[in-house]
């Protein structure tokens, strides 16, 4: 059984970074340790699951 609460060494945690004039639409999933680059529109209803360039 997996363990999976809160402290659990199985949840990885990783900084997030957005870069300034982003837009992130509605029920965008970004996911840990992403750096979403300046400028950048993320469609709603997206998976983020690399990192995205300037512009």
């Amino acid at each position: 059984m997996l363990d999976n609460r809160p402290g659990s060494d199985l949840i990885e945690r990783e900084p997030v970074r957005i870069g300034k004039g982003c837009f992130i639409g509605s029920l965008v999933v970004v996911m840990s340790g992403v750096t979403i680059g300046d400028f950048v529109t993320v469609q709603p209803m997206s998976l983020v699951t690399k990192d995205v360039p300037d512009r």
